[in-house]
């Protein structure tokens, strides 16, 4: 992960809760895997999820998990918006 990505995102005091959106990559196997160790949700919906294109993986979540399902995703082959 670059640091400039780290930087991107505000440290302290500004946003606490971030929102982790896929839109879309390559292995739709290796993403699907992705979505559910960072869910929690069966095979079938995670599946689901990643055939659609973009969609939200995690909302409301720390600056810390943001960063890390970003990193789970774009080592899976994902492209990822974190905001």
């Amino acid at each position: 992960m670059s640091e400039e990505t780290d930087q991107s995102l505000p440290v302290s005091g500004g946003q606490a809760d971030f929102t982790v959106t896929l839109k879309g990559g390559g292995n739709t196997i290796d993403l699907t895997k992705a979505v559910r160790s960072l869910t929690g949700l069966s095979l079938k919906e995670s599946r689901e999820m990643v055939q659609v294109g973009t969609v939200v993986v995690l909302e409301g979540v720390s600056r810390e998990a943001a960063l890390r399902a970003k990193e789970v995703l774009e080592a899976a082959g994902g492209h990822v918006e974190v905001k």
